[in-house]
């Protein structure tokens, strides 16, 4: 390296001023864990859910961080930030018919987000799942309601919820 590159400190021992030498690592914060993570899960099985009414949710696995609290057992209250909800359902329908499943949350039905499935044949099992992410921006309920043009027999519902993590 020319002498003319190096400042006037540098000269003498020949180092590049414009790399350095590398200096002493600095001080490092707490090593990152895993904080405790939101989720919970319900299920109901063998049952008759009722017509146009929300869905019995009877929990499986509890939330410890207090994000997700069964409020009785067909509401669920969700805190703010963003959540996977993914949910399946199924019943043998007694008659040709329709099941549908419509979740509620933000004060409003969400019908973009439910389970239909039609059957042409008496004694058939009608199932669907569904799986969405979502926003709650302040403290919010959570529901699903069952309808369906004929009786049933043999309802099964499973739901996990899981809230997301953004940094």
């Amino acid at each position: 390296m020319d002498q003319e590159h190096l400042c006037q400190c540098c000269r003498p021992i020949n180092i590049n001023c414009l790399s350095g030498i590398t200096g002493p690592t600095g001080p490092t914060g707490p090593s990152g864990g895993l904080a405790n993570q939101s989720f919970a899960s319900f299920a109901n099985y063998a049952t008759i859910f009722t017509n146009n009414a929300s869905m019995n949710l009877y929990q499986d696995v509890a939330d410890i961080t207090g994000n997700i609290i069964p409020l009785n057992t067909t509401t669920i209250q969700l805190q703010p930030g963003f959540y996977q909800i993914q949910y399946s359902v199924s019943a043998l329908l007694t008659n040709p018919g329709y099941m549908q499943i419509t979740p509620s949350y933000n004060g409003a039905s969400h019908i973009e987000f439910g389970i239909y499935a039609n059957i042409n044949t008496a004694r058939s099992s009608a199932w669907g799942s569904q799986s969405i992410i979502f926003e709650v921006p302040t403290t919010t309920t959570f529901t699903l309601t069952f309808s369906s043009n004929t009786t049933h027999t043999e309802g099964q519902l499973t739901l996990t919820i899981l809230k997301l993590e953004r940094s």
